[in-house]
């Protein structure tokens, strides 16, 4: 199992829109934190996002990409430390990681 996977097992998609700020409202729809708009018209399931309005899609690890503008190894450091999950992140990631 790769860095990507664990972190995906491990935290769910509404749990970190949460922890970053993103107000989670009924039947997990949350105003869109990469477009304005006033009423919510992003989805969030535990393993993907997706916005109706601006069609921003993606797992956990994306979503912290798109909030923090980072690469995807960072974003997987930032869940690991945010969350405690204690895992070994000094490895270097391939490409086939990332997927």
């Amino acid at each position: 199992m790769t860095i990507f996977e664990e972190i995906k097992e491990l935290v769910d998609v509404p749990t970190a829109a949460r922890q970053y700020g993103v107000e989670v409202r009924r039947n997990n729809f949350a105003l869109c934190p990469f477009h304005n708009e006033r009423t919510p018209s992003c989805k969030l399931y535990a393993d993907h996002y997706h916005c109706y309005g601006c069609g921003a899609h993606g797992d956990v690890i994306r979503l912290v990409q798109n909030l923090f503008g980072l690469n995807p190894m960072d974003a997987v450091k930032q869940l690991n430390q945010d969350f405690g999950l204690g895992l070994d992140v000094s490895r270097p990631a391939t490409p086939a990681d990332e997927k």
